[in-house]
């Protein structure tokens, strides 16, 4: 599946709750075969 995740600001700029969340949702993901694009 393709997935898109869309976040204001992302890692390693800024490192607050929801950017760690989702760099580990982008990997659990990526773990289980899916195309995960963060924008």
């Amino acid at each position: 599946m393709r997935v898109l995740l869309l976040i204001h600001d992302y890692l390693p700029a800024h490192a607050a709750g929801s950017e760690i969340y989702t760099g580990h949702l982008a990997g659990a993901l990526l773990a289980r075969g899916h195309d995960v694009a963060v924008f």
